[in-house]
């Protein structure tokens, strides 16, 4: 009797472990379905290629690549089921039925996460890799495609990144770095997205906040330089604009003359900083001597000062 009740305890835990280790199995599945239906709006209009696209603003959210980069350039210019985590945000709902493709999207992932969230609250898959993974897909995603509910975005964003996190320390191996490489950039193009929309709606301070938030974390994304600097001037920003500029300068992008210019003019009109113009005159004509903009501006300046012999030579 005392080794059949231990077999039953031992199935009993066993199959205990194994339900919990299916929240994982059913999350993973959840997750395929996704992307195979849910990703794109099969109603909306069919998205022109980046080539085709006319580059009049900011870095456009369509078109990213795998390394994370824009298509464009600018200006020119979140146990038991009653401790699980409620879902991040709630979507907007008439009659019991999500209204848009967006709130489909959000229902369908968060309950994609529900099932991450109670394998990482469970003891025996606490400790698992998978789960926050999952957890980092599915929250990443929520930060990406709910353009309608900010808070909940910027929530899911939180969740995203702690997520990411602790995947990362557990992944010793770096056996899903290609996963959390896609909630990363879900996450940068959370925030991107967030930039251009306050560009779009003419809130230029609010745009160039979250254009330095993604260059926090890609310091090396030139797009977002060009990006910030823009938003920077015509926000009033203009000390900002300028750094921005001077970081694509550095980069030694084949525009580097134009900004350049850029950068010159602001100090010059904007700032109205003639000392700091003509250092940066000084710069450019060291990279480029025979400019005649360049000159002409410097000459200029100097007459307007009344230095007669700086002008002329």
């Amino acid at each position: 009797m005392k080794k059949l009740l231990l077999s039953i305890l031992l199935v009993g835990a066993a199959t205990y472990a194994n339900a919990q280790k299916s929240e994982i199995a059913e999350a993973k599945r959840l997750w395929g379905i996704f992307q195979f239906s849910m990703m794109v709006d099969p109603s909306a209009p069919k998205m022109k290629l980046p080539q085709e696209r006319v580059k009049t603003g900011p870095a456009s959210t369509g078109g990213f690549g795998a390394d994370g980069k824009a298509d464009s350039k600018v200006g020119r210019t979140e146990a038991a089921e009653s401790r699980a985590p409620k879902p991040v945000g709630k979507t907007a709902e008439t009659g019991g039925q999500p209204k848009t493709f967006i709130e489909k999207q959000v229902i369908s992932l968060n309950d994609g996460m529900s099932h991450a969230d109670k394998a990482i609250l469970n003891e025996k898959t606490k400790d698992l890799v998978d789960p926050y993974v999952y957890k980092a897909l599915f929250s990443s995603t929520i930060a990406f495609v709910d353009t309608v509910n900010l808070d909940n975005s910027l929530q899911a964003q939180k969740v995203a990144e702690a997520a990411i996190a602790k995947a990362k320390a557990l992944d010793t191996k770096g056996e899903n770095k290609d996963e959390l490489k896609v909630a990363e950039l879900n996450v940068r193009n959370a925030i991107t997205a967030r930039g251009l929309r306050a560009y779009n709606a003419k809130d230029y301070a609010s745009a160039y906040n979250y254009f330095t938030e993604v260059l926090a974390n890609n310091p090396n994304d030139t797009s977002m330089y060009m990006n910030a600097g823009l938003t920077a001037k015509l926000s009033g920003k203009y000390a900002e604009a300028i750094t921005n500029y001077k970081k694509m300068i550095a980069f030694n992008v084949p525009d580097a003359k134009s900004y350049y210019s850029e950068i010159v003019m602001i100090s010059l009109v904007n700032q109205k900083d003639t000392a700091q113009t003509l250092a940066l005159i000084t710069e450019a004509l060291a990279k480029y001597p025979d400019d005649p903009e360049f000159i002409s501006t410097e000459t200029d300046i100097y007459v307007r000062q009344g230095n007669i012999a700086k002008s002329q030579e």
